[in-house]
């Protein structure tokens, strides 16, 4: 139970990394293409 417990916990945090890491990128975008547009 512990095992899979960590396992659960380990998913969360990569995919909260993950999202950060894609909002993060996706502002870049908007921002590039508002100062080209």
């Amino acid at each position: 139970m512990c095992f899979l417990g960590q396992i659960q916990i380990v998913k969360f945090f990569l995919q909260l990394y993950f999202t950060k890491f894609i909002l993060k990128f996706l502002d870049k975008k908007l921002l590039t293409e508002k100062i080209y547009s």
